[in-house]
C-alpha cells in the first residue's frame, strides 16, 4: 500500500479517487435520456393563413394573391408598369445575366481555355460596357450640334443592366479581349468571346425592352 507509511507516503504521493473511477459510471450517465428543450403542447397552430393540404404545391411568392392588412403597401410609380409586370422584367433580367455568364464560360471552353474563368471577368466587363454607353450618350446630347441619330438614341429606352451596343462599347470590349488573353486564349479567340457575348447581350435586352413596350402599352 501506498499510504502504509510515513516514510512511503514522503517519497510517493497518495493515489486519490477521481470522480467516474467508476468504469460503469459514464456509459450508464451516456444511457439517460436527454432533457427536452421545450414542453409539447399539442395546441392548434394560430397562424394568419389556414393550413394549405398536403397536395398543394408551395408557392415561393404570389403576386396576385390578396395582400395582407398588416403589410405595407407597394408603391408604384404613376407611369411604372404593374408590379406583376416588373417582377417579371426583374426575372427576366436576372436570367439574361446568367445565360451571359454561361456563354462567356462555353465560349472560353470552346477555344481551348482549361482553366475556369476568374471570377467578375464578367461583372468587370458589364459595368464597363453600361458606363461606356451612358458616358457616350451624355456626351452626345450635351453637344449642341449633335446628330440627328445620337438624339434619336437618347430617347430610346436603355436597359438598365445589360450592355445593348448602341453606341458600342469599344473599350469595355478591348479590356474584356485583354483579360481574356492574360487568361490563356489567343488574340484573335478573345477578341471573338469579347463580340459574341456584346452581341448576345445586345439581343437580350433588345428582347427584354420589346417586352416591357408591349406590356406599358
Amino acid at each position: 500500500d501506498l499510504g502504509s507509511s510515513s516514510s512511503s507516503s514522503s517519497r510517493w504521493p497518495v493515489c486519490r479517487r477521481l470522480p467516474f473511477a467508476n468504469p460503469q459510471l459514464p456509459a450508464m450517465a451516456s444511457r439517460r435520456p436527454p432533457a427536452p428543450r421545450h414542453v409539447l403542447t399539442q395546441a392548434p397552430r394560430s397562424g394568419a393563413e389556414p393550413e394549405a393540404p398536403k397536395s398543394a404545391k408551395v408557392k415561393l411568392w404570389d403576386l396576385e394573391a390578396d395582400v395582407p392588412k398588416w403589410a405595407p403597401r407597394a408603391v408604384v410609380p404613376a407611369k411604372g408598369p404593374s408590379p406583376v409586370t416588373a417582377a417579371v422584367l426583374e426575372l427576366k433580367s436576372a436570367r439574361g445575366l446568367r445565360q451571359l455568364r454561361n456563354l462567356l464560360k462555353s465560349l472560353c471552353r470552346k477555344h481551348g481555355l482549361k482553366a475556369q474563368v476568374r471570377p467578375l471577368t464578367f461583372e468587370r466587363w458589364r459595368f464597363a460596357a453600361k458606363w461606356e454607353e451612358e458616358e457616350e450618350l451624355a456626351a452626345a446630347s450635351a453637344s449642341a450640334s449633335a446628330p440627328t441619330e445620337a438624339k434619336k438614341r437618347k430617347k430610346a429606352p436603355m436597359h438598365p443592366v445589360l450592355p445593348q451596343g448602341a453606341p458600342p462599347s469599344k473599350a469595355a470590349a478591348a479590356e474584356l479581349a485583354l483579360e481574356l488573353r492574360r487568361q490563356g486564349l489567343r488574340v484573335e479567340d478573345a477578341e471573338a468571346t469579347a463580340a459574341a457575348l456584346a452581341k448576345e447581350s445586345a439581343r437580350l435586352a433588345a428582347e427584354i425592352l420589346k417586352e416591357a413596350h408591349r406590356a406599358a402599352s
